[in-house]
């Protein structure tokens, strides 16, 4: 069976670990926040193989990153830690925007 990582209900009924993560996101809506930058949940906690330290990775696509900036910073830069950060790799620009629930 093919998993769909755009879909995070699928860790409601997984380890603890998981269904910690749901309730995570699900508390602060960030895949519906996202919606239009097409988020996919990645990393280790969706496949299972996530140690003690192992965090939740967002994965989206923007055309426009100063819509995308606006909507991170409106969206979450009141949550805990948060941290966004602008640089290149391999020549193209990326983001990432860290905090916790």
């Amino acid at each position: 069976m093919e998993m769909d990582f755009g879909n995070i209900d699928y860790l409601a009924v997984g380890t603890l670990r998981q269904r910690m993560a749901y309730n995570a996101m699900r508390s602060i809506q960030i895949l519906e926040k996202l919606s239009s930058f097409t988020p996919v949940l990645a990393g280790t906690v969706p496949i299972n193989i996530d140690t003690e330290s192992s965090d939740l990775d967002v994965l989206c696509y923007c055309e426009d990153y100063q819509i995308y900036k606006l909507v991170v910073l409106s969206e979450f830069s009141d949550l805990k830690h948060f941290r966004f950060d602008e640089f290149l790799v391999r020549g193209e620009k990326a983001i990432t925007a860290n905090f916790c629930s």
